[in-house]
């Protein structure tokens, strides 16, 4: 599962993503808060590595422009957390069982 979601994440990117979820489910006993989590945090290490290895190939980060979107970023994690608590489950689940 690791060699096939890393593989998958270092071919395209964080799409790799895509993979975590339903092999998690699969093959774990992690219940889905865990999962989500978990590829929460892979996303963003992904992320962190690809900024952190652009900046010290001698790219210029742009602080006005990364914290203008750093703070759209949690605004809407904010607005999300938010509205969700107003939704039921089945309204927001993509795929039903």
């Amino acid at each position: 599962m690791g060699i096939s979601t890393g593989l998958m994440t270092g071919l395209l990117g964080v799409g790799g993503e895509f993979l975590i979820v339903p092999l998690m489910k699969l093959f774990t006993h992690l219940a889905v808060p865990g999962i989500v989590a978990t590829s929460l945090f892979v996303i963003t290490l992904v992320g962190s590595g690809g900024v952190f290895n652009t900046v010290s190939d001698g790219a210029e980060l742009l602080i006005v422009e990364t914290s203008r979107f750093v703070d759209a970023m949690i605004g809407g994690m904010l607005f999300g957390r938010r509205v969700s608590r107003s939704l039921q489950p089945w309204q927001v689940q993509v795929f039903r069982p």
